[in-house]
């Protein structure tokens, strides 16, 4: 072997042999992790033996296998990249994310606006109407010449200050495209520079009312919300069953505030690498943040404003999503066990190495995302026929 292959060989030797420790530190030493750290080894030890060529190439053939370099990704549930942004970009994300959740009352306002009305374009095949209601919007997204029964009513995230953006009106199109013809609602709730709780909350469950008031049965009706859209999905649903009103066919959250105090045990040990963690992790959470519960003498306790606390004895069956890697995620868990405990039919997954609200990288983009989104194709048709059955 002349100098420059040595020197190729090295080169290729030492950036496999990178790849897979950084890949082994992030992934937390599980055991795909080492797997492909012994591999890399054995390879790079033989790259420095003649007669171990053969097994060379055997070994970077496994090395390329068990790595899948071209989309970093270790195995279907362990992500190269979400650890990546856990480690190197969190911090990053935590400073614009922040920036968008510390604004004062009257720039909150202002950009609440600007997001509510910027263009979007209605894909083909779809109605897309506003309904003005009383201090607040109702946008549907209906498919065209499809008499549907069944209703997905989405509640966005954003700390409850956030209001709707195009993300979500693109989420609805999903939403519709998985629910087989659903009528997708998005509420864009009273933000809490506006008013703070229990403002939102109230104009869910008039959106849920309304719903219902335009002929749509409540078992073809099923709820979905991310992060405080989460938290209002389950107080709801916790506020429906208290007074009396049917409940829905189902439930999806997607990594869920549930607990206002914020102080459990992941919001302490992952608040170094959630992109929330910075603001709300570590013991930092100020009652009083983004407006929502800036009153006199509010009881973080109360179920719905920490549905941490609420009874979930009778309520329909729950898809619980959430990632590894951020401070809510035994708000999920909590939730879900007190759920199994009162008999629900609950799914709780935990998506490894993702961070908070994954799910908004779908689309191709991410593969854990689109995991995601496939089970939740899964359960909404788990739901409709469900509902089919009720006829």
């Amino acid at each position: 072997m002349n100098k420059g292959c040595k020197i190729f060989t090295l080169v290729i030797g030492i950036l496999f042999t990178a790849l897979v420790v950084v890949s082994y530190l992030i992934c937390e030493n599980t055991f795909p992790a080492w797997i492909v750290l012994l591999v890399s080894i054995v390879v790079f030890i033989l790259l420095f033996r003649r007669k171990g060529r053969r097994i060379i190439v055997i070994g970077i053939v496994i090395l390329l296998v068990i790595a899948n370099v071209g989309t970093f990704h270790l195995t279907n549930k362990i992500s190269f990249l979400g650890g990546v942004i856990s480690k190197v970009a969190a911090p990053i994300m935590a400073k614009e994310i922040g920036k968008a959740f510390t604004m004062g009352r009257e720039e909150t306002a202002q950009s609440n606006a600007v997001n509510a009305g910027a263009p979007w374009e209605t894909p083909n095949g779809y109605e897309y109407e506003k309904i003005t209601r009383d201090g607040y919007i109702i946008e549907t997204l209906t498919p065209m010449g499809r008499n549907t029964e069944n209703v997905i009513f989405q509640i966005h995230g954003g700390a409850f200050c956030v209001g709707i953006t195009n993300s979500y009106r693109n989420l609805a199109v999903t939403f519709a495209q998985i629910g087989d013809g659903a009528m997708v609602v998005t509420l864009d709730y009273t933000t809490s520079e506006k008013a703070p709780y229990p403002a939102a909350l109230t104009d869910c469950i008039d959106t849920y009312q309304w719903i219902l008031e335009q002929g749509y049965q409540p078992e073809h009706i099923i709820l979905s919300g991310d992060s405080a859209g989460g938290n209002l999905v389950l107080a709801m649903t916790l506020y429906l069953k208290d007074h009396g009103v049917v409940l829905p066919g189902g439930i999806i959250t997607m990594s869920p505030v549930t607990d206002m105090h914020f102080n459990s045990e992941s919001c302490y040990e992952k608040a170094e690498e959630c992109v929330l963690g910075s603001f709300w992790g570590n013991g930092k959470f100020d009652p009083n943040a983004f407006f929502y519960t800036d009153k006199d003498e509010i009881d973080l306790n109360d179920p719905y404003l920490s549905p941490v606390f609420g009874d979930y004895t009778d309520f329909p069956p729950m898809l619980m999503q959430v990632g590894t890697r951020e401070i809510l995620l035994d708000d999920t868990r909590i939730v879900a066990q007190k759920a199994k405990d009162a008999g629900v039919d609950v799914t709780e997954t935990e998506y490894y190495q993702m961070f908070h609200v994954f799910q908004m990288m779908g689309d191709g983009i991410y593969k854990e995302a689109n995991d995601a989104w496939e089970e939740i194709r899964q359960f909404v048709e788990k739901i409709r026929k469900e509902s089919e059955k009720i006829k």
